[in-house]
């Protein structure tokens, strides 16, 4: 996801062209982020995080972002992709959370602004679990856990 940057700016560059359709553009066939309409979702997903808070995040969170979502392509080709039906928001304490709703609970996905990860499950029976991760652990295995509920 290193050129993501790069191809927002072309893509909204180009977007003011009269005759211009983003969803014309030809994409390399070996590109493992756009195999696929889930995909495809993936990135944008992924790219409308950036555009949005792209004054507000670290670059800790850009990191951390990017693995997380390398690691949910993973999940949406090899796992479920229905899975992959989540939420986002960047709170007072400058904490990007992505979350998800189940039928029994709330899985949210912290990425602090400069050290570490969370994970927080809260179930509707009032059981809570919190997980702390640091950017060096298994940021698939942090991702399988998000969306085990």
């Amino acid at each position: 996801m290193s050129n993501n940057l790069d191809f927002i700016i072309s893509d909204l560059r180009l977007s003011e062209a009269q005759f211009y359709d983003s969803n014309k553009i030809l994409v390399d066939n070996e590109s493992s982020t756009f195999n696929g309409l889930f995909h495809k979702n993936i990135q944008e997903i992924y790219n409308t995080i950036i555009i949005q808070f792209n004054n507000s995040i670290s670059d800790f969170q850009k990191e951390v972002l990017a693995n997380l979502f390398d690691s949910f392509s993973y999940i949406s080709k090899e796992i479920d992709p229905l899975r992959l039906n989540f939420k986002f928001a960047f709170n007072e304490d400058e904490e990007l959370i992505i979350y998800r709703k189940t039928e029994n609970s709330i899985v949210n996905l912290i990425i602090h602004p400069y050290d570490d990860i969370a994970v927080s499950i809260i179930k509707k029976n009032g059981e809570k679990k919190l997980q702390f991760f640091q950017i060096n652990d298994d940021l698939e295995k942090i991702s399988l856990l998000f969306f085990s509920f």
